[in-house]
């Protein structure tokens, strides 16, 4: 498997050797936690159902309910609120005499009925009904007043009836119970709307509920099945062989996984999340930084040692060259060395313009230095992010390649213990009873860590 010595960490796990015996312990231990939440997770959800089946039968019953009362009240509606012709009833709305009748007299008089009406609600129409030989006079009554008069005559010696028959408009006559209707209406709309959406969003729990149920039961056949091979295993007589260099860097996960491969995921403590956010965003951050500084020198590199490479390169030691080597410009040219054989010929006043001269020419250098120290920065900042191409440097390449694998394991790590449910095999880990001291979260983490990189 290769030494497990890690740059982060700095241990190769030597003093964290696990027992099997103990691997086994602790995932049995979190596997039996795990399943006392899936049982209460069951129970919670058939207390559930319960109680949605009796919120829904009674919305139901209610839905059906308000329906009945809309159709009725709509429908009483839909009749009362038409403007159509309807005999005024004589209760309490028709004050006034509507029918006279006289009995045969032996007198020679022609009976007069005088009809005088007033109505709670306009007159839109009426009916004369009358026995033989009775004569009308015209009805006085404008249309939407509430008073008629009218005079009816009879002939003499014969029994005479005559009656009146007062016609409203329907909406008039019922304007207060319709009134009554559409408010009682506004009122059961809201209601209706309300229960019918109870009645939805309670199915649409107790679904959930059903696969919740579902899923809990899923898990916990799962978890079953994942008991069943750590006990088989601490039953067993052989060594796990192939999980041997995961118990020597004291990895239960990567035991877990290499030798049980058990499969069901649990819900991880908040308080350990929280505890270790920081320790796995640090290490991310950290060998991120690493992999961002290591692609770049990856690709000067392979541009480097590429035709395209070693010609800018080439080019840029060429404008250096020509930058600096015509020397006949310097004012100091030809006259230093005369200056160093016979220095005893030289007058002051020549000394010290030779000193100025001197610095005319450092100043000149440092410029066409400078100048070239700016053009290579510019090209090595053009330098293509290039994979292939150019010369492998097989130690380059295996430093790479193995801080890429650092980098992806370090991810995975950090996925899991920052996930609301783990694999059963991290949460044994950082729920283990030997990382119980403060700093023990921490340990689980390196444990996790260390697993994934054997």
């Amino acid at each position: 498997m290769g030494s497990m010595s890690d740059p982060i960490f700095g241990s190769d796990g030597t003093g964290n050797a696990l027992l099997e015996a103990v691997a086994c312990r602790e995932l049995g231990q979190t596997l039996n936690r795990h399943r006392a939440v899936l049982e209460q997770r069951g129970k919670d959800l058939r207390s559930s159902s319960t109680i949605e089946t009796k919120t829904i039968l009674e919305a139901r019953a209610k839905k059906a309910e308000l329906e009945k009362a809309q159709s009725i009240q709509s429908s009483r509606l839909s009749f009362l609120d038409l403007h159509e012709f309807e005999p005024m009833p004589r209760d309490e709305i028709i004050t006034g005499q509507t029918k006279f009748h006289q009995k045969k007299s032996v007198l020679a008089v022609r009976p007069k009925f005088k009809f005088s009406i007033t109505t709670k609600y306009p007159i839109r129409n009426w009916e004369r009904l009358q026995s033989d030989g009775v004569t009308w006079d015209p009805v006085v009554c404008h249309d939407g007043r509430c008073k008629l008069t009218v005079t009816a005559r009879a002939k003499s010696f014969v029994e005479s009836t005559a009656e009146l028959l007062i016609f409203g408009r329907r909406d008039e006559i019922h304007a207060a119970e319709i009134a009554q209707l559409q408010n009682s209406l506004n009122e059961l709309n809201p209601q209706l709307l309300v229960t019918a959406e109870l009645v939805k969003s309670t199915r649409r729990n107790l679904n959930q509920i059903t696969l919740d149920e579902r899923s809990v039961s899923q898990d916990l056949e799962r978890c079953d099945r994942d008991r069943a091979n750590v006990r088989k295993r601490e039953v067993a007589k052989t060594k796990a062989v192939n999980g041997q260099a995961y118990l020597d860097v004291g990895s239960v996960s990567g035991y877990s996984k290499a030798v049980l491969a058990l499969k069901s995921d649990v819900d991880s403590p908040e308080e350990i999340r929280a505890a270790l956010v920081p320790t796995a965003d640090a290490c991310q951050g950290e060998l991120r930084s690493a992999k961002a500084a290591m692609d770049r020198y990856y690709s000067e590199h392979r541009w480097a040692t590429s035709g395209a490479g070693k010609t800018t390169l080439a080019d840029i030691d060429s404008s250096l060259s020509t930058a600096v080597k015509d020397m006949k410009h310097f004012n100091l040219f030809g006259r230093v060395k005369p200056m160093l054989e016979s220095p005893a010929v030289w007058s002051e006043a020549e000394v010290t313009q030779l000193t100025r001269d001197c610095n005319a020419d450092v100043a000149t250098l440092t410029s066409a230095v400078q100048d070239g120290k700016y053009e290579i920065l510019v090209q090595l900042g053009r330098v293509p992010n290039v994979k292939t191409g150019g010369d492998a440097d097989p130690e380059l390449e295996k430093a790479k390649k193995a801080l890429d694998k650092r980098v992806d394991v370090m991810d995975r790590t950090c996925g899991w213990v920052k996930a609301k449910t783990q694999p059963i095999a991290v949460a044994a880990a950082l729920q283990s009873s030997r990382y119980q001291r403060p700093e023990g979260k921490v340990e689980a983490f390196v444990s996790i860590y260390r697993g994934e990189m054997v």
